[in-house]
């Protein structure tokens, strides 16, 4: 095939129609809920995991934007790895601020203040490793880097707003779900919400972490 050729494989990979990659990302995330529901037993909790989706879809757009880059497959293929990424995070956040609360019997403010604490080093040198990874990718000007571009950006940008938003807001918004549901249940009744079942996976997942 001659150049001109190849040239319009390469256009059409990397801007496509973004429509066939962006209809993946509610399948995947339904399958991502039925699985965050299976390891927590709880639709809150699997709620309060999904927010970080959001938090690193922010990031991806706003980086789309600032490179002038519009969206193609290659960059929802992008958006559909932030989601892993950030559900992890998420996942590993809010199982040790429920292991803290069910096993240690930590009060709710102190059990989202040192649970943060514990994975802010973890998912810091996770994140920041990973977006140094993708940085070559999203600067790269060679063949190629018309797919690589879109993808790299949305993991660099969504990366980076997950790790900020993940260390402040998630904590937050746990504990003003959790206020409410402690509300409901009443104080003499704090581990109502939580079972130690629902902290299995994720105190698994959060000790390899911290190994």
């Amino acid at each position: 095939m001659g150049n001109g050729g190849s040239s319009d494989v390469t256009s059409e990979a990397g801007h496509g129609k973004p429509a066939d990659g962006v209809l993946r990302l509610p399948v995947t995330l339904a399958l991502i809920f039925a699985l965050l529901f299976s390891a927590f037993g709880s639709t809150v909790d699997a709620l309060l995991v999904l927010v970080n989706v959001p938090f690193s879809l922010v990031g991806g757009v706003i980086a789309l934007y600032l490179r002038g880059i519009n969206l193609s497959v290659s960059a929802a293929v992008g958006f559909i790895s932030l989601s892993g990424i950030a559900v992890m995070s998420g996942l590993l956040y809010i199982s040790e601020i429920n292991r803290r609360r069910s096993e240690l019997g930590d009060p709710l403010e102190e059990a989202v203040v040192l649970g943060a604490r514990s994975q802010m080093r973890p998912r810091l040198i996770l994140i920041t490793v990973a977006m140094l990874g993708m940085i070559p990718a999203a600067i790269a000007t060679g063949i190629g880097s018309d797919v690589q571009r879109p993808l790299a950006t949305v993991v660099v940008g969504g990366l980076l707003s997950t790790l900020f938003l993940t260390l402040l807001a998630l904590p937050s918004l746990y504990y003003l779900v959790a206020s409410r549901r402690l509300s409901r249940y009443g104080e003499s009744n704090n581990d109502a919400p939580i079972t130690p079942d629902q902290t299995d996976v994720g105190t698994q997942l959060g000790g390899e972490a911290r190994e």
